[in-house]
Parts: C-alpha cells; sequence; structure tokens
C-alpha cells in the first residue's frame, strides 16, 4: 500500500546527500564546462479514507443503549443492534454476543484486512470481572473496486460475533452488564466516521435462549467462513506468492472461480488479478506481492477464500478460513502477453533509447544546452585523442548519473514507496541544492571567480575528463523532471518491471540521452560543422550565464511550492552565501598570496551549504505540514481548472460529461511550457467553452498518492500526462507530451 510519509523521508534524506557532494560536482562540472576550464481511531479516519474520498463530520451516539438486547441504534448512516443469545444467563456459561449492524442504500464499511484504504470496524468490551470476551469473528468480505484501488468491505449488512465467557463466582439474582464501545466508517461517495456505545444487562439464574438474538446469531455463525477441508500450503517466488490447495475432489468441482483475502493488508497488490490453474491434484492461485510483502517474513499464509460456483453447482459462494504453512510449489507457467498490454523489454530498451536522444531537444533541458555549447565549441580546439576523452568522459557520466538513479529507485521501492519520473524534485533540500550549483554555474560564466586556479591541486581530474564526466551528471540531474516521446511507456513498463529490468531501461534511457553529444565529439564529419574557436567563445560564456539565472529563478519559483515562507528565505540566504564565497574567491591574488581567501569562500560556501541542511530538516520534521502548491495548481489564464479527485472524475464520467485531466507540476518546464502555449491559447479556450469541457489539473509538485496510481493506470510514471474524456463515457484518448492547439482540437472533434 502507498505509503508517502516513507516516500518524503527517503527522497529528502537523498537531496540532503546530494546537497554535501555539492562542491565537488561544482568544481568538475565547471572545468569542462568553459573553453580552457494498524488499527486506527475514528479521529484518524481521515488518513484512511481512499483517495478520491471526502471525509464527512463524524455521526456518533454516545449514550449507551437501553438494556434490552436488539435495541435499534441509529447513527447517520447505519442502524445498529446489540443482540445476545440469551435472555439470561448461568454462572460459568458460554454464550454469542453480536453487533449486527444495517447500512443505508450505496453505502459500505470496512473487513478486517480494508484492502487499499479504509479501517476496519473497532469493538472495545467492558465486562464484570472474571469475564472475557473472544476475537471478533468476521463474515467473508467482497471486493470493492473504488478506480484503481480495490477495497474488501461489507455492503448492506454485517454482523461482528464474539463469544462471552463468564466466571463461575456469579450468585443467582445478580445482574450481568456487558458495555461495548463501537467505532465505525461508513463510505459511498463520503466517507463518515461514526461511533456508538451499547450496554447489556442479563439477569443470572437460569439460562434461557433470547428468541429473537439466539437464531439470529447461530445463523450468523454457520456463515461464518469455514475450516478449509484439503491441505494448505504457501511458497513465495520472485515478487509472487502461491497458494496451493490439494484435494482430487476440487479439480472435478463445479468452480468457476476463486478469490484469496489475505489477513495481512500490505501482503498483496489487491488490485492485481490473482491467477488460478486447476489440475488433478488440486488447485493453485497465484498472487502479486506487494514490495513490503515481498520484504517481510511470512510463516504462514492466513485469511478467506471464497469459491464461485458454476451455474447450476453446489458449491455457490462459499467461503473458507485458511492457515497455509511454507512449502515447495510449483510456480504457474508465464502469462501470454495480450496484444496491446505493454511493451517487452527489449522494445522498452529501445523506446528509451530514443526517449533519451530526443529528452536532449526537450524544453526541460534548454537551460543546460548552454554549457553543452560551450563544451562542444572548446573541444573543437583539442587534439582528437582529447576530444575522444573529454566525449567518453561525458557519456559515462550521463550513465552513472542514470545508473545512481536507478539504484536510488529500486531502493525506494524496495522500502515500499510509491514511484515517479522526477521524484528528486519533489524534494526541496534537492531543489535548493540544485539552486546553489547552477547559480554557481552561472556566476562562473560571468567571471565572479575562475576555476583554473585550482587546477594544480586537481591535475589528474583534470586531465582524466573529470570535469566532462560531471558535466554529465549535473545535464541529467537537470534534465529528468520531464519525459519526452517514447520514455513514456518505456518508464511506464519499467516501473513495474523487476529490479533488474527497471534499471536496464533506465541506463537505456541514459545511453540515448549521452549519444547526440558524444557523436559530435567522436565522428570528425559532425565536428567539422562546428564553428572554429576564437574571441567569440568569451562574449558567449557571458552571454550564456543568463540561462542559467533563469534556471535559478525557475528553481526558486518551484521551491515557493513545496516551503512555506521561512524554508524560501533559507534557500535565499543559501545563494547569499554562495554569491560572497565566489566573490571572495574571485578576487584573491591568483600567485597564492593572501592565503585567507580560499578559507573565507570555503566558510561561506558551507554557511549556504547548511542552509540547504536547515531547509531539508525543517520540511522533514515530524508532524510538519507541507505547503500547498500555489504555482502548478492555480488555472491556466483564462481557462478555470477543479483540482484532481478520482471520485470526482468518476461522477464527470457517469454524467456522460467531456473532461480534460491534466497531470502536470511545477518543476516540469515541459508541463509549463504546454499550458503556456496550448492549453492557454485563444482557440483551446474557445473549444473548452463550446463543449462544455471540464478541466481537471493534478498538481505532482509535492508527493500525491492519488496522482501517482492515476499516472499508473494509464501506464505512466512521470508528468506531463494529457486525457480526454469524451462525452458519453467514450473511450478514453491519451495525448502527446508535447501539446500544439491543434493536437487538443482535433482530440475533442474526435470525441
Amino acid at each position: 500500500m502507498f505509503s508517502w510519509i516513507l516516500f518524503a523521508g527517503l527522497a529528502r534524506r537523498i537531496g540532503a546527500v546530494l546537497a554535501g557532494a555539492f562542491l565537488g560536482l561544482l568544481i568538475a562540472a565547471l572545468g569542462a564546462g568553459a573553453p580552457g576550464t494498524s488499527r486506527l481511531s475514528v479521529m484518524q479516519a481521515a488518513w484512511a479514507a481512499a483517495p478520491g474520498q471526502t471525509l464527512a463530520a463524524p455521526g456518533s451516539v454516545l449514550a449507551p443503549t437501553p438494556d434490552a438486547p436488539g435495541a435499534v441504534t441509529r447513527t447517520e448512516r447505519t442502524r445498529s443492534q446489540f443482540l445476545s443469545s440469551r435472555a439470561s444467563i448461568a454462572p460459568g456459561e458460554r454464550f454469542w454476543v453480536g453487533l449486527r449492524q444495517d447500512f443505508d442504500a450505496g453505502w459500505h464499511s470496512y473487513w478486517r484486512n480494508p484492502g487499499d484504504s479504509g479501517f476496519p470496524a473497532t469493538l472495545a468490551w467492558t465486562l464484570p470481572s472474571g469475564a472475557t470476551a473472544g476475537p471478533t469473528l468476521w463474515p467473508a468480505p467482497d471486493r470493492q473496486p473504488f478506480g484503481t484501488l480495490v477495497n474488501y468491505g461489507h455492503a448492506g449488512s454485517l454482523l461482528l460475533l464474539a463469544e462471552i465467557t463468564t466466571p463461575e463466582t456469579l450468585r443467582p439474582g445478580d445482574r450481568f452488564r456487558i458495555d461495548l464501545a463501537a467505532s465505525w466508517l461508513v463510505c459511498a461517495d463520503i466517507c463518515i466516521p461514526e461511533e456508538a456505545q451499547f450496554s447489556l444487562s442479563l439477569a443470572v439464574g437460569e439460562s434461557r435462549a433470547d428468541p429473537d438474538g439466539a437464531p439470529r446469531l447461530l445463523a450468523a455463525l454457520q456463515d461464518l467462513p469455514q475450516a478449509a477441508p484439503w491441505r494448505s500450503l504457501h511458497a513465495r517466488t520472485e515478487g509472487r506468492v502461491l497458494l496451493r490447495l490439494e484435494d482430487t475432489s476440487l479439480a472435478a468441482a463445479p468452480i468457476a472461480g476463486a478469490y484469496f483475502f489475505p489477513d495481512r493488508q500490505d501482503l498483496i497488490d489487491h488490485a492485481a488479478p490473482q491467477r488460478r490453474a486447476v489440475d488433478a491434484a488440486g488447485i493453485t492461485i497465484e498472487m502479486r506481492l506487494t514490495e513490503e510483502g515481498a520484504r517481510q517474513p511470512l510463516g504462514s499464509l492466513d485469511g478467506v477464500l471464497r469459491l464461485e460456483a458454476k451455474a447450476g453447482g453446489a458449491s455457490g459462494g462459499n467461503a473458507y478460513a485458511i492457515a497455509a504453512p511454507p512449502a515447495a510449489i510449483t510456480p504457474l507457467p508465464a502469462p501470454m502477453q495480450p496484444a496491446g498490454s505493454g511493451p517487452t523489454l527489449a522494445e522498452a530498451m529501445l523506446m528509451a533509447i530514443l526517449g533519451g536522444i530526443i529528452l536532449n531537444f526537450m524544453p526541460c533541458v534548454f537551460p543546460i544546452l548552454s554549457m553543452k555549447a560551450l563544451g562542444i565549441a572548446a573541444m573543437t580546439a583539442r587534439d582528437r585523442a582529447g576530444q575522444r576523452r573529454e566525449a567518453l568522459a561525458y557519456g559515462a557520466g550521463v550513465l552513472t548519473c542514470f545508473a545512481a538513479i536507478g539504484g536510488a529507485m529500486a531502493a525506494l521501492r524496495g522500502a515500499g514507496a510509491e514511484l515517479g519520473w522526477g521524484i528528486q524534485f519533489q524534494s526541496p533540500g534537492f531543489v535548493a541544492a540544485m539552486a546553489m550549483l547552477i547559480f554557481a554555474v552561472g556566476l562562473n560564466l560571468s567571471g565572479v571567480y575562475d576555476l583554473d586556479r585550482l587546477r594544480p591541486v586537481l591535475p589528474g581530474f583534470a586531465r582524466g575528463g573529470g570535469g566532462s564526466f560531471l558535466t554529465g551528471a549535473l545535464a541529467v540531474l537537470v534534465a529528468t523532471p520531464c519525459t519526452a516521446p517514447f520514455m513514456a511507456a518505456a518508464l511506464g513498463m519499467a516501473m513495474a518491471a523487476p529490479v533488474l529490468e527497471m534499471v536496464a531501461v533506465i541506463l537505456a534511457l541514459g545511453l540515448g540521452f549521452a549519444t547526440p553529444f558524444v557523436l559530435v565529439a567522436l565522428v570528425p564529419r559532425l565536428g567539422a560543422v562546428l564553428p572554429r574557436p576564437g574571441a567569440w567563445m568569451l562574449r558567449l560564456r557571458g552571454a550564456l550565464a543568463f540561462p542559467m539565472y533563469a534556471t535559478v529563478a525557475w528553481l526558486i519559483w518551484v521551491l515557493a511550492q513545496q516551503v512555506d515562507p521561512g524554508g524560501l528565505a533559507l534557500a535565499l540566504a543559501a545563494l547569499v552565501c554562495l554569491a560572497l564565497g565566489a566573490w571572495i574567491f574571485g578576487i584573491a591574488p591568483a600567485d597564492g598570496r593572501g592565503g585567507w581567501a580560499p578559507a573565507l569562500a570555503a566558510l561561506a560556501l558551507l554557511a549556504g551549504l547548511a542552509c540547504v541542511v536547515m531547509l531539508t530538516l525543517r520540511d522533514a520534521a515530524p508532524g510538519r505540514v507541507p505547503a500547498a502548491p500555489a504555482g502548478a495548481a492555480r488555472a491556466t489564464e483564462d481557462l478555470p481548472s477543479i483540482p484532481y479527485d478520482a471520485d470526482r472524475l468518476a461522477s464527470l464520467r457517469r454524467e456522460g460529461r467531456p473532461v480534460f485531466v491534466n497531470m502536470t507540476a511545477a518543476w516540469c518546464i515541459t508541463c509549463l511550457f504546454n499550458e503556456a502555449n496550448a492549453l492557454a491559447s485563444a482557440e483551446t479556450r474557445a473549444a473548452f467553452a463550446a463543449r462544455g469541457v471540464t478541466y481537471v489539473k493534478g498538481d505532482w509538485t509535492r508527493q500525491d498518492p492519488a496522482i501517482t496510481a492515476y499516472l499508473r493506470s494509464h501506464g505512466r510514471s512521470g508528468v506531463p500526462l494529457y486525457v480526454v474524456y469524451p462525452p458519453g463515457g467514450a473511450t478514453p484518448v491519451v495525448l502527446p507530451q508535447l501539446l500544439t492547439p491543434a493536437i487538443i482540437l482535433d482530440a475533442l472533434r474526435q470525441g
């Protein structure tokens, strides 16, 4: 299940580590860039409600019910009865009690494992001294799909049972009082936490059955999942768990379907289909594990198996309690891939290479083209061996950085995080560190300081292409906020694939990204078309500082969407400290006198890095609520939007209304480019107004589990994503990553 708090902590730690590595990356990148250089309470329901559901005010009944079994208690959406199998009891007797709940039409509650969201009912008993209440017994649940999620619960009604054991010390004439405090969550389009208190007072003496409660509780006991009559076993394979039911009678049974509901909430992917195979000796059911389920030990696979009978069969709707120990089980054969279900690994790698090449020309990479241009121009003046060395070093830097991203994503996925492309830009610490780094690049290009004086300190690093290596790494870090054509399908496949396949696709993307720059340096004919070096390069060097400053302004704007004013002040203070350190370093004598200057410059730089660390720790502090995104969540000018909500989108679809969904983020330059040039155009605004299109906008600037789930449902791992839902409930259309008004209008006309 999605765990955004864990993801945010890990992502912020990665941002802090990258900020700590700032100084080495700065020196080398600039040296090559220029010529010559558990269970929840009712009040916690907001954290358990499904994405897209609204949490309403709790409906509660705090006064206890009368001391008569079966009295009805009404809360906002539930009628509850506290039932007893006995009207009076004898000392030492064991009897059954139950809480019967009838929900309003269209409303449901949750099973003991609620699935992807929600929380189960809780029963708290208060009994006389010496009395005990057994565990709560649950009937078998039903699957409750909700968008891309699947929950387990009960619609219509629910009866929870528990066995009460009375002490032998009771005396005839005493009263035996039971108090029950119950809380539950009832949901439809919204979720309402409800609670009530119940009391029951029974006379002690001769045991007599309750004429109303006894038959109802007996019927409920008979409907509980029964002990499985077969041998049950389980085994885990790569990302899967197998449940084996061994009995020859199962092969001939008229079974139309089987579904297993595990007791553990974090064990399996509830929305993934469960595969079933029948042989002469029994049935095998295969389920996809979650990352948490694959990592945690599993002594026994416990839960409820529900079998559905074929028409005319005798085993319809039977539910069985399963407790399956581990054993060796033969895996099911790999399923055939249906047409259009997604690319193979080879196809995904090819698309990743093509997408990496195109990524060089996407708007999100424009700010770093200046550094590439200077590097290429500088290489034209070098010998062929030097050109090859620098080109290969740049390519190695690109691939190493992509490998690091792949490793970090594998580690985060292993920790249970939901992943997306560009996740590092959701960390304010990373954004602030990147702003510092690119600001330092701009100051160097403007001539505030020169790193040439450090070459004697790192001669081998400079000669070995270390600067070009880290220039490639810097290019990757700035390029990852957005996706290019071909990348979306490849990365969508990679995020759902095993770890090794995911890393292979990401490395293929890096290979494509490095290819154009490396080819220009390695192929003489391509290098010959470049202008010859000269004095113009010095003027170009100064001019190209301004794209760096523009990038810094953009990063600070992104940061303003993620943190409060105090965090933004820390980031600005970091830039001031960096500028001061660069200026001190720049005015220091080049002959080595005035040795205080490097020390003061280093002190100023450390002060700036300390500001970034404080920003990271401040943002990750427990209990801190992230700043509400302001930039990407605002409607495009003259094009009103509503925030993305899965339930609201489903409602619009049921009404048959046309919808345009835009999944965006403040740090995605391609997203902003499309909004300014396509979505804000007069043609688009007129078309939306004429056709009554509802514009839905999802802001992924900070991690949002609902948006992550929506992206994955369309085979994507990052933004931008544009989906047109035609009127009348027709099949939705996914648009390209780069939009034009014509593309949007054509999609609307086709609908």
